[in-house]
């Protein structure tokens, strides 16, 4: 894989990641579900044996909503509700930085989706709310087992509705799934601070 290969698959990855950040804050403060947007990143967290970016997110315009939080993050341009969806996404990092320090819960994480992999079938769409509460004990399981916690602001009535809660949860396995790819590329937070303005450049050449 070429340099240039390898920095757009950690482009992608944080994309899918900032993605996941973004919906799941729109499911806390508004319940909007954006189904055609949370489909690609829970179809991810299914393969399990590739780190081939093209195998994980094959349509990279289906990662379009999360490159373009990426990029506001980038070039610092704020908006409404942008800094709490991009606190999800950096705690998303963290999050994957934890595990990856506990063999034991990724053990277990490897087995659970094994067996969510496994029982692929019964779930046509893996957008349903069905498939979002098998994906959050996952999550429920492994992930929020550690001691390092994501905080969730939003609206009461939503966090309190069964639903958005276990969306809420899937769309974070996702993106954990997303930031364990971006490391395996490479990915830094450093890189965030001082390759800005390549990394914006990249982004919008996958946004066209």
């Amino acid at each position: 894989m070429t340099p240039e290969q390898q920095q757009r698959q950690r482009i992608l990855s944080l994309g899918a990641l900032f993605q996941a950040g973004l919906l799941a804050d729109k499911l806390a403060t508004a319940g909007e579900r954006d189904s055609n947007a949370i489909r690609p990143l829970l179809e991810s967290i299914l393969v399990l044996d590739s780190d081939k970016i093209a195998d994980i997110y094959p349509d990279r315009r289906a990662l379009s909503p999360g490159l373009r939080l990426l990029r506001d993050a980038l070039t610092g341009k704020q908006r409404k509700d942008n800094f709490r969806q991009v606190g999800h996404a950096l705690s998303l990092i963290q999050l994957a930085r934890a595990a990856d320090r506990n063999r034991e819960v990724l053990d277990s994480l490897r087995h659970r989706l094994e067996a969510l992999v496994a029982q692929r079938e019964h779930f046509p769409d893996l957008a349903s709310r069905e498939f979002c509460h098998r994906a959050a004990g996952v999550y429920s399981n492994t992930l929020s087992t550690l001691k390092y916690r994501i905080r969730v602001n939003g609206s009461p009535e939503q966090l309190q509705n069964e639903d958005n809660a276990a969306t809420i949860r899937a769309l974070f396995l996702a993106g954990v799934r997303a930031a364990f790819l971006w490391r395996q590329n490479g990915g830094r937070r450093w890189q965030l601070l001082l390759s800005r303005r390549k990394m914006v450049d990249q982004i919008d050449q996958l946004l066209l």
